[in-house]
């Protein structure tokens, strides 16, 4: 598998989002408007790093691996 060559594109709107929510939610002194973005981030890493729940239990019972 190939990486995407847009990876460097993705990561800085990336930042930049939440940098943006972040000045966003200084101003406006609304703290709950960041959760947003670093949820999204956060689902996003989860996702690439293959990190699930469901995929984590079904390797320990299905293949045995501890």
């Amino acid at each position: 598998m190939r990486a995407n060559p847009h990876w460097r594109i993705y990561s800085a709107s990336a930042v930049a989002f939440v940098l943006l929510s972040t000045g966003v939610a200084f101003a406006i002194r609304l703290w709950v408007v960041t959760a947003i973005p670093i949820g999204f981030l956060f689902g996003f890493f989860m996702q690439k790093g293959d990190l699930c729940g469901a995929s984590a239990f079904s390797e320990v019972v299905l293949m045995k691996d501890g």
